[in-house]
């Protein structure tokens, strides 16, 4: 469970941070000298993202939802974790549109990822974990308890990734609910 202390130092940092990635540029930084070689393994993630969302149906995956997301990532707490945001629509089309922050930090003495997720719909701080497995990142909910799930990354080239979504029966089985494909939205220039 996430401490409370944990939890007001996560929304502070957030809020520092605003949400200037969304509409400004898509230079995220960089990791730091000390940085565990892991942090590399979330490192798709820095930059701007058009994302694509789909269900799967009884026909297969549906087109995917009239409005794009949006997702951000750079580099954090000194180069040494990756932030990222989750707008539920592009803000330049939706101003008003719910988001989310994750803050993911690896763990090497677990060999795994921890994460914090809060979004602006609920007032709830979900901690996840995740890990490499047979070289695919594996996400899962740690909490609060609710339906097993895991969310596998596949990165398919330098700008575009998936993320699948698997809902986990009481067998174990897995079977596909969503498809995030990721899509590089250009930089800003930059000023010199």
């Amino acid at each position: 469970m996430l401490s409370r202390p944990i939890l007001v130092w996560f929304v502070a940092f957030a809020v520092s941070l605003g949400t200037a990635s969304a509409a400004e540029d898509c230079y995220g930084g960089k990791p730091a000298a000390e940085a565990p070689p892991e942090l590399k393994e979330f490192e798709f993630l820095i930059g701007r993202w058009r994302v694509d969302l789909k269900k799967q149906t009884a026909s297969g995956w549906s087109p995917p939802r009239p409005q794009p997301a949006l997702w951000t990532g750079r580099y954090a707490l000194d180069g040494m974790a990756i932030y990222d945001e989750w707008f539920d629509t592009d803000p330049a089309l939706a101003p008003a549109t719910p988001s989310g922050a994750n803050l993911r930090v690896y763990n090497s003495e677990t060999n795994q990822w921890l994460m914090t997720w809060i979004h602006t719909t609920g007032a709830v701080a979900t901690t996840l974990a995740a890990e490499q497995r047979d070289g695919t990142m594996v996400m899962w909910q740690t909490h609060p308890d609710g339906p097993a799930w895991e969310a596998e990354f596949v990165v398919e080239s330098d700008d575009r990734w998936t993320r699948t979504h698997f809902q986990i029966d009481e067998n174990g089985q897995r079977s596909a609910q969503f498809l995030l494909i990721a899509t590089r939205l250009p930089c800003a220039a930059r000023a010199e």
